[in-house]
């Protein structure tokens, strides 16, 4: 057996042409961007990638069921936080969030997220209905509540805290990782 020669592409002018004439220069403009590490968030100044991906995720699928988040997010790259961690948290804060809007016509959520004196806050506030009906199960096998344990768990991961109030129609929810 002989070694296989190197792949070389065939040289053909209309493909050169259209590579030439098509968005090359989008291309290499988003190439360096990455290069560069700069991160173009759509929810403000969120540098990490996985959670803004997530996010507007998030925010797509609640739109859908017809609850609007409106979400400013400071978020750096690099914290001491794993973006398991993240998920968990802005995903419980939301989930939670999106389900107590239901059949609220007009609802929306606002979601905060920033870095104050060495700490991540991150804060949702939503109505609620004045009628408590009885909630379904998100997840058939699962007792109600897991949610709020998770979000405990992770705040005393942190050493930070969760603090969980319902005043007047609006649920507010704010989760405190510390990061020092």
């Amino acid at each position: 057996m002989y070694p296989s020669p190197p792949f070389q592409p065939v040289a053909d002018s209309s493909h050169a042409d259209r590579l030439e004439n098509s968005r090359s220069g989008e291309a290499a403009a988003y190439l360096s961007e990455l290069k560069a590490g700069a991160y173009d968030s759509t929810l403000g100044i969120c540098e990490n990638p996985i959670i803004d991906a997530f996010l507007h995720n998030k925010i797509e699928s609640a739109g859908a069921a017809g609850v609007e988040i409106r979400a400013r997010v400071s978020l750096s790259a690099g914290l001491p936080v794993s973006n398991v961690d993240l998920v968990r948290a802005f995903g419980n804060l939301l989930d939670n969030a999106v389900e107590a809007c239901a059949g609220i016509a007009g609802a929306c959520v606002s979601l905060c997220c920033a870095q104050l004196s060495g700490c991540l806050v991150i804060c949702t506030e939503n109505p609620v209905s004045h009628d408590p009906a009885e909630k379904q199960r998100r997840i058939p096998e699962l007792e109600r509540g897991v949610g709020s344990r998770v979000l405990k768990d992770l705040a005393e991961k942190y050493n930070g805290s969760l603090k969980q109030e319902q005043k007047d129609g609006i649920f507010r929810a704010e989760l405190i990782f510390n990061l020092q």
